[in-house]
């Protein structure tokens, strides 16, 4: 599973599948999709921190905003806390909590005879 989990995909009914190894942000610019993490692991999530600050780096550069692209040029992405990984998040995608790489949501129902 990716970095967040199938229940907060539920809430939020947004789940970002890639295409061809690109995802969408909300400003419509392609990004490449993140690597896969767990929670559990310090090192794969300090890996989608890297690229969650480089993708948000970009996503300032491009859109002009100056003053956040120099604030995130200076952070410390090793690793960000959760408030940070929101505020991100919600940058880049417009949600605090994406759901990266589920295509396919299959509900089984119990059929009573």
């Amino acid at each position: 599973m990716r970095i967040f989990s199938l229940a907060k995909s539920f809430i939020s009914n947004q789940v970002r599948s890639g295409k061809n190894g690109l995802i969408l942000t909300c400003s419509g610019r392609t990004i490449p999709e993140p690597p896969y993490a767990l929670i559990e692991s310090s090192r794969q999530l300090t890996l989608y921190d890297q690229w969650l600050v480089s993708q948000a780096q970009q996503e300032a550069e491009v859109n002009g905003d100056e003053v956040l692209h120099a604030r995130l040029l200076r952070m410390d992405e090793n690793p960000l806390n959760e408030e940070v990984r929101e505020l991100l998040h919600d940058y880049l995608f417009g949600e605090s909590t994406p759901c990266f790489g589920i295509e396919v949501v299959v509900v089984k129902e119990d059929k009573k005879e």
